[in-house]
C-alpha cells in the first residue's frame, strides 16, 4: 500500500497459463499530488511512462517466486534513464486448520543509486489467513529503505534509512468488493526530514468485476 498519496493512471496485465505467470505494466511516469489544480489527474506531454515487467511461478498458495524489473523515463535530462530490479518470495510456513495457514514473504529492489532517492529496499512479513471461508487476512511486516547518497547529499539532515512497521486486515465484503484498513509507522522518515517518525492510518478499497 503506497505510504504517500499519490496517484498515477496505468494499466496491468497478467498471462499466467500455469505455474509460470508473466505480468506488465504501464503506468504515467509523473504522480498526481492530491489538492492541486491538476484537472481530471490524466498524463499530460512530458510525464514519461513507468513500465514494469514481473516473471514468476506459483503454486496454489503454497509458494511463490518472481523477479522483476521496472523502467522510469521523463523528459528531464535526470530521469531519462531510471531503471531498477527486484525479487520477490511467499512460502506458505504453516497450517492452523479449517484450511487456515500462515505464510512468511520478502521482498528485495535496487537501482542506480544516482538516479533514486531510494538506493536499496528490503521488507519481510508474515500473513495469516484464518479459513478458506472467512475471506480475510490478517498481515505484519518490516521494511527499510535505504537513501542514496546523492539524496543525502541534497538533504544533510535526513536519516539514512528509512524503517516501516506495518498491519493490515483485508476482508472480502462481497464476491465483487474487499476492504482493508492499513497501519503504518515510520520511524526516521528520511524524506520528510524534519521529522523523527510518522503515524499512517489508510483504507483501500479494491472492487472487481
Amino acid at each position: 500500500m503506497p505510504i504517500w498519496p499519490q496517484t498515477a493512471l496505468g494499466v496491468t496485465a497478467l498471462w499466467a497459463p500455469g505455474p509460470l505467470f508473466v505480468q506488465a505494466g504501464l503506468w504515467s511516469g509523473t504522480p498526481r499530488n492530491p489538492g492541486t489544480d491538476q484537472g481530471w489527474g490524466l498524463p499530460r506531454g512530458g510525464d514519461g511512462a513507468l513500465q514494469a515487467l514481473e516473471l514468476g511461478i506459483e503454486h496454489e498458495g503454497d509458494y511463490k517466486f518472481a523477479v522483476g524489473g521496472w523502467s522510469l523515463h521523463r523528459a528531464s535530462t535526470r530521469d531519462a534513464a531510471h531503471r531498477g530490479g527486484y525479487a520477490l518470495a511467499q512460502l506458505r510456513l504453516l497450517d492452523t486448520g479449517a484450511d487456515g495457514h500462515v505464510s512468511g514473504f520478502a521482498q528485495w529492489s535496487g537501482t542506480r543509486p544516482y538516479r533514486s532517492d531510494v538506493e536499496r529496499y528490503i521488507g519481510a512479513g508474515l500473513r495469516w489467513t484464518p479459513a478458506a471461508e472467512a475471506r480475510g487476512r490478517l498481515s505484519v511486516g518490516v521494511a527499510r529503505a535505504t537513501l542514496s547518497a546523492a539524496f543525502r547529499a541534497r538533504h544533510p539532515a535526513a536519516a539514512t534509512a528509512e524503517t516501516v512497521f506495518e498491519v493490515t486486515w483485508r476482508q472480502r465484503i462481497s464476491d465483487a468488493l474487499s476492504v482493508q484498513p492499513d497501519l503504518q509507522y515510520v520511524a526516521h522518515p528520511a524524506l520528510a526530514p524534519t521529522r523523527d517518525h510518522a503515524l499512517i492510518v489508510g483504507i483501500r478499497l479494491e472492487g472487481w468485476f
